[in-house]
């Protein structure tokens, strides 16, 4: 964060036009530093980037809505996926 941090101000000395958007991301990243957590979760041999997940996100879409003779309103899919993620969630169906 120290390097992030020297950075951004390095830069907003030389380019005072963008000063407080970059001390607005810099306010970002210090508040959700607890949340980047990229290389630990490496270490652990977790996925650290975007693909697992749409890769899964596709399947489960796929699986469920995409089968043979399957034909869906907007209206009637959305609320498949909604029901789908609920339950992924472990939260309850009959939950507000």
């Amino acid at each position: 964060m120290d390097a992030l941090r020297t950075g951004f101000a390095w830069a907003w000395t030389r380019h005072s036009e963008v000063a407080e958007t970059l001390r607005a991301e810099l306010a970002y990243f210090e508040k959700n530093r607890e949340r980047m957590r990229s290389a630990q979760c490496h270490d652990q041999g977790l996925p650290i980037g975007p693909g697992a997940v749409e890769s899964a996100a596709k399947q489960i879409v796929e699986r469920r809505l995409k089968g043979p003779g399957m034909r869906w309103a907007p209206e009637g899919s959305e609320a498949m996926l909604a029901l789908l993620a609920r339950k992924a969630s472990n939260r309850p169906l009959n939950a507000a």
